[in-house]
């Protein structure tokens, strides 16, 4: 029964993405919707991955597909990154010093699977399931990254041009993320994967991307 749950989870996150991808293209400014949309894309393929990891019993597609399946390292953070840029309304910040963010971020994920490496093993009720063969340094800099943003968001919620309510939101998600992260780093976990954080994250895009008229 749990394999159903999580696969219609999967199936849930990827729906919201597709569609927080058609509302980004509607309603964001350029370089924003830019952002968004790429950002957006490398979670989908990621949650795709998951999904196919647990259906699929080729062991060569599970190799082709092994790199793309730990993503959201790479997407939680971005996504964070660019509500917070749109809840500060800061006038006097760059967007563009995001896209430098991403392609570092980037970088540091092909040094991550480069040094750290991909192991994989089947699990009887999920498939395929990835994980990194060493997990400290990657869950360390996931958390915190996570953490500076719940820090800069907690410190800039009553600023006078905030968007009071979207850093509260931004707050709540990153440290619900933080502390699911941890309790699955410690075993307490009902899915391979979690999920609760990157759903309230996704919410909080949903927020950022409805304050555009």
């Amino acid at each position: 029964m749990k394999v159903f749950y999580y696969l219609c989870l999967l199936l849930f996150i990827i729906t919201i993405i597709f569609y927080l991808i058609m509302k980004a293209r509607k309603r964001c400014p350029v370089k924003i919707r830019k952002y968004y949309i790429i950002t957006l894309i490398i979670l989908l393929v990621r949650n795709v991955t998951l999904l196919l990891l647990s259906l699929i019993e080729n062991q060569e597609i599970m190799y082709f597909l092994k790199p793309m399946s730990m993503m959201d390292i790479i997407a939680i953070p971005l996504l964070a990154m660019g509500a917070l840029y749109i809840f500060l309304r800061n006038e006097s910040i760059r967007f563009d010093y995001h896209f430098i963010f991403m392609i570092s971020m980037i970088g540091v994920y092909c040094l991550l699977i480069s040094f750290y490496r991909l192991k994989s093993h089947i699990d009887t009720e999920f498939g395929y399931v990835v994980i990194f063969k060493d997990t400290i340094i990657p869950s360390l800099i996931y958390l915190i990254v996570m953490a500076m943003v719940t820090v800069i968001s907690l410190i800039n919620i009553d600023k006078p041009y905030s968007n009071t309510l979207g850093m509260k939101l931004l707050t709540f998600s990153t440290v619900v993320f933080v502390i699911e992260y941890i309790l699955f780093l410690g075993g307490i976990k009902i899915f391979p994967y979690p999920f609760i954080g990157e759903i309230s994250v996704l919410i909080v895009v949903l927020q950022s991307i409805d304050t555009f008229k």
